[in-house]
């Protein structure tokens, strides 16, 4: 593929173009929403990222993102929303998304977990955008956690777990509780509980619970995850 057809593809796809950007500089709310439902994807991605650095306080900039990312298909405009829903989204609002877009969640558990050392990126591109925000947002999310329906929960434990895991700040006595409460809650799923045991590997203080539930536990993916979690922790 030569230099030119190349830069053809990344616009069909949605790079950020910079230039195009700075032609939109001036333009108000109303001319970006409108620039938004252009059938090229490098404008669409150049109004978000317009979008978010100079309307990101606009009451509908949130429901705006996340009712484009629903029926976008540009993959580098879809990041830019994430990018973007991470640093300035309502995460109140962004929860209400969590396992509707797209179909790339686990449905099912699978037949065998990852071996990598680093924390499983949630697949869910809601919970993604959850992993990647700021620590000091934790909590506002952490909040929301309680009042979210199973298919939600589903995905955003995947956040919760990366969260924890790459900012040991947020492992507490709170944080820890929450995750014993719901492997109680959630004994009897197979798919819940195999999530959870990934989060155990954020937890220090699991190795005791996670050297118990090897001994109990039959599943034989869950298994490998809970003996996954303790190899992360003790060595």
């Amino acid at each position: 593929m030569d230099m030119k057809s190349s830069q053809s593809d990344y616009k069909k796809r949605g790079m950020l173009d910079m230039n195009l950007c700075n032609q939109l500089q001036e333009a108000s709310y109303k001319e970006l929403i409108d620039t938004l439902q252009s059938s090229h994807a490098d404008w669409r991605t150049a109004c978000i990222h317009l979008l978010s650095k100079k309307y990101n306080t606009h009451p509908q900039f949130t429901d705006v993102l996340l009712q484009q990312l629903v029926k976008e298909k540009a993959l580098y405009t879809k990041i830019e929303i994430q990018t973007q829903l991470s640093q300035y989204g309502q995460i109140s609002k962004m929860c209400q998304y969590l396992g509707c877009i797209g179909d790339n969640q686990y449905r099912a558990i699978p037949l065998r977990g990852s071996k990598k050392k680093s924390y499983p990126l949630p697949r869910d591109l809601i919970a993604r955008s959850l992993a990647h925000m700021e620590v000091q947002r934790f909590q506002d999310f952490f909040v929301e956690l309680p009042q979210l329906s199973y298919s939600q929960l589903l995905e955003a434990i995947d956040a919760f777990g990366f969260l924890c895991f790459y900012h040991q700040s947020l492992v507490n006595k709170e944080t820890y509780e929450y995750i014993k409460t719901c492997i109680l809650n959630y004994w009897d799923d197979d798919l819940m509980l195999w999530k959870l045991m990934t989060c155990l590997s954020a937890f220090p203080m699991a190795i005791d619970l996670l050297q118990e539930l090897q001994t109990q536990q039959k599943h034989p993916t869950i298994l490998m995850e809970v003996e996954r979690s303790l190899k992360l922790l003790i060595n």
